[in-house]
């Protein structure tokens, strides 16, 4: 089997890791590497100790067959040239020439909705010709379809889409209770949420961070169930004990209210850096990541809508109560078999 290194690029949380962690679970020799932009370097083996050295000296030590780069050359952070000026890239570029010059098999690893800037169309394309075998993407096509995120005619690899989303299997019988608040804990616009929901009289369940403003935990814990930030398999267990969660919608939070069959509330981050821009053909701005998502999730009657600057606790209760008598429809997840079948017998599904 073949060995595969995922390097993984991320800042805020753990979405970005958990990604490449979802489609490793699924093959026999592989090693994790994140280097976020701030934070501590996460590696998921034990094949190397806890001294930190480079990307490049570890991938050199630990000789992978594939090279999988999650996010790059798309995304936003320290392996993009923006930031080469600024900080410490990794060595990527220098991995990417030698696995080329050993003729290894190098992919990047991208979400359903990829975060793709026009204006680094030329970026994008000169290292994706050079250096690349294929753009692998993380998705159920029938739901979102990813080629319309990408308006770039000189990338010249295949576009690869997975046969549905890569996740965990996830299995509950919980009987399902009160309403789960679910925010991420360095946003201010979280704060506000929590204070509308508040008001409200229901059994509610909220999660906080080390970010979580004090005084507002302590106001929340005189009537409420507060719990710290979960890992992946503690936020799907709470989910599943849920009727209700009221969440933003990024791409790992999706896939867990989705794998859980919870019934949600989306209100989508309206801060830009959390949610990236969609671009039409032109270059303009259509819409944004979280917003166009749950909009889609919406439309198959899986979760509500409801924006920032529409919340209130009339708006908020009439959202919860709609999104109580859905009944979510679990999406492809089947992309587990398209990932052993693609690296570990060396097959793949192609699209240009």
């Amino acid at each position: 089997m073949p060995k595969v290194l995922l390097l993984v690029q991320s800042n805020f949380g753990k979405g970005h890791h958990s990604r490449a962690e979802a489609f490793a679970h699924f093959m026999e020799d592989r090693l994790i590497i994140t280097k976020p932009f701030n934070g501590d370097t996460l590696k998921d083996t034990d094949f190397f100790d806890n001294t930190w050295n480079d990307l490049y000296a570890d991938y050199k030590e630990y000789d992978p067959d594939i090279v999988i780069t999650e996010g790059f050359p798309f995304g936003r952070y320290g392996w993009h040239p923006d930031f080469n000026n600024k900080l410490e890239h990794g060595g990527i570029v220098d991995i990417l020439e030698d696995a080329k010059k050993h003729n290894k098999l190098v992919y990047s690893l991208d979400r359903d909705i990829p975060w793709v800037n026009p204006k680094d169309s030329w970026f994008h394309a000169e290292i994706l010709n050079k250096y690349y075998d294929g753009v692998i993407f993380h998705t159920d096509q029938d739901f979102i379809d990813s080629s319309n995120f990408i308006h770039n005619p000189i990338i010249d690899v295949p576009f690869i889409f997975s046969d549905g989303y890569v996740t965990k299997p996830f299995k509950s019988n919980a009987k399902r209770e009160g309403i789960l608040f679910s925010l991420g804990d360095w946003y201010e616009t979280t704060q506000y949420v929590y204070e509308v929901a508040n008001t409200l009289d229901y059994k509610m369940t909220f999660i906080v961070g080390n970010k979580t403003n004090v005084d507002l935990i302590n106001k929340l814990k005189l009537k409420h169930n507060v719990v710290t930030t979960q890992d992946r398999d503690g936020y799907r267990k709470l989910l599943s004990e849920h009727e209700v969660v009221v969440s933003e919608f990024g791409a790992g939070t999706f896939l867990d209210v989705n794998v859980t069959k919870t019934p949600v509330v989306m209100i989508p981050n309206p801060i830009e850096a959390s949610s990236p821009s969609i671009h039409d053909e032109d270059g303009m701005i259509i819409s944004s990541e979280q917003l166009y998502r749950a909009e889609q999730y919406e439309k198959i009657d899986n979760g509500k809508v409801l924006l920032y600057n529409d919340l209130n606790p009339a708006t908020l209760l009439f959202a919860i109560e709609e999104a109580k008598q859905l009944k979510p429809k679990q999406l492809k997840m089947n992309g587990s078999n398209f990932v052993k079948t693609l690296f570990n017998n060396g097959e793949s599904k192609c699209m240009n």
